[in-house]
């Protein structure tokens, strides 16, 4: 009677103490509530989404990409930034004169505010607006003092002729930088869908190993039923002493595979509970509880295969638009970098007018006014670099990122061309795998249910049993981590002919508020 009354114990250990419920039982009602409350009254993938979409660490990290590729939005504006320059300036000069008629000292109190602004053509303007109080002191013919007040206005234009001809690379600059930013929201998207997939994944191994759990439960039950009639077999003289070793060891076994299959749900549901950041009182739910829901994307995957060829996904693939975004940046890139190996040739114009007077600024203005007194220029620079070598580094530093670019795009094509080849033929084999696994599931647990009849009437020894018992949890556990892998692949498949990023986005725009958020 010692050990049916130990097995006892350590079933009840199993079932019961051994679950990682230590919840009271209001709470735990509560807690089981609060699950119910969920759509459909169970976790499903969406839910996993939904939730770490609104609390995930992992989560937030891919949105801060939004912020890269704002500031490379901000980055390719920079360029023709208006500049506003207020500057003043106290002089007092006593150097020597170079002549008796110079003046011996000047005075000057100077304030100069100016607009600054280059424009996408090429033209630098620039105009503003100085106030100058001053004296000059002479000391020939006698020591004398002269005060002025005065005011001068001033307008100049610089064209590029040569080098960034009318603008052209300043224009390659900015559209570069617009495509930069443009990839970086390809890359945001890109990684979005990529931890959609992490979720899924995740959210599958918590099932996979809740299906294990039930599958290893369901067998002790099945050992246990096993080891019972054998020992009453053994009371009536059908059965000997290493027949109820054998049922007793099978028993332990199938005891520990629950311990191992039950640590890994629980490792599993805790990866998705702190993770996700779900209540952490469900951390003391026993997940065999825990309703899980699965969805089915194999139809869609299935559909996106037979209707669209490798050329089609390629066009609407999220991450080979983001490389020939990228691509199309680098190429702008090296093309104002080989505009900067030219000479800078220049036209210049620029007029200033000014009036003075000895007693008043205001009649300075007044007579500023009339642009009766103007300084007219007009002229040519021209700048010839002789040496060149910075500006040859950094043509050379675009050329080896284009062609980095050219490269990464042709095996982005050619990887993506093979996956989409090779997924779709593994979801049609897989598909037809998962429906054949079905129907041996469902003739392992017939064979099951037979042979402990007929072990029940004598017909077959206990090995029988044993063997069809575990030969059936291998099959359905081959069936589920078969069908995990259908739904995963079939994930991969939308993703690859952007179809995910439809799936996600309306969870997404949701978040961050906006419309079309993920439109690329």
């Amino acid at each position: 009677m010692k050990k049916p009354f130990l097995l006892f114990l350590n079933i009840l250990f199993l079932f019961g103490i051994g679950a990682p419920s230590s919840l009271g039982a209001s709470e735990r009602e509560e807690a089981l509530k609060a699950l119910k409350k969920l759509p459909e009254g169970k976790i499903t993938l969406k839910v996993v989404v939904q939730k770490g979409i609104e609390s995930a660490d992992s989560f937030q990290k891919i949105l801060n990409l939004e912020k890269k590729s704002l500031s490379l939005k901000q980055s390719s504006e920079a360029p023709l930034d208006p500049l506003l320059v207020l500057s003043y300036q106290d002089l007092n000069n006593q150097n020597e004169s170079v002549s008796i008629y110079s003046p011996s000292k000047l005075v000057t109190q100077s304030t100069d505010l100016s607009f600054k602004k280059y424009f996408s053509s090429g033209t630098q303007f620039e105009a503003g607006i100085v106030q100058n109080l001053g004296s000059y002191h002479f000391d020939f013919p006698s020591p004398s003092a002269f005060d002025y007040k005065e005011y001068q206005l001033k307008v100049g234009l610089s064209q590029s002729l040569w080098k960034d001809f009318f603008g052209q690379s300043t224009r390659w600059q900015i559209k570069a930088l617009q495509k930069e930013a443009e990839a970086l929201r390809g890359e945001l998207v890109d990684a979005i869908s990529d931890w959609f997939l992490s979720m899924a994944h995740l959210f599958y191994n918590a099932y996979l190993a809740q299906v294990n759990a039930q599958l290893a439960q369901n067998n002790v039950k099945l050992k246990q039923r096993l080891y019972q009639i054998t020992q009453l077999k053994k009371k009536r003289g059908t059965a000997e002493l290493p027949d109820v070793l054998q049922a007793e060891n099978a028993l332990s076994l199938a005891q520990a595979q629950l311990t191992d299959a039950r640590s890994a749900l629980f490792n599993e549901w805790a990866r998705l509970v702190v993770g996700l950041k779900f209540p952490a009182s469900w951390l003391k739910l026993d997940p065999l509880e825990v309703p899980l829901g699965l969805d089915d994307p194999s139809a869609r995957a299935l559909k996106a295969c037979e209707s669209l060829s490798k050329e089609e996904v390629a066009q609407s693939n999220v991450k080979l638009k983001k490389i020939r975004k990228r691509l199309k940046g680098r190429e702008l890139q090296l093309l104002s970098a080989k505009d900067q190996l030219k000479p800078d040739l220049r036209l210049q114009v620029s007029a200033a007018y000014n009036a003075v007077d000895s007693l008043s600024l205001d009649n300075a203005l007044e007579e500023l006014k009339d642009f009766s007194h103007p300084n007219l220029v007009v002229g040519l620079s021209l700048t010839w670099p002789l040496g060149r070598h910075q500006q040859k580094a950094k043509y050379l530093q675009e050329l080896s990122s284009r062609d980095q670019a050219l490269f990464d795009m042709k095996i982005a094509e050619d990887e993506l061309a093979v996956n989409w080849i090779s997924h779709c033929r593994s979801l049609k084999e897989d598909f037809k795998k998962v429906k054949q696994l079905k129907q041996s599931v469902d003739r392992q647990k017939l064979r099951v249910r037979l042979e402990e009849k007929r072990f029940r009437l004598g017909q077959i020894p206990l090995q029988n049993v044993i063997m069809a018992g575990d030969e059936a949890r291998q099959t359905q556990s081959v069936y589920y981590r078969s069908l995990m892998a259908v739904k995963e692949n079939s994930w991969s498949i939308l993703k690859m002919s952007s179809d995910l990023d439809k799936e996600i986005e309306g969870l997404v725009c949701q978040k961050l508020g906006q419309r079309n958020c993920l439109s690329f």
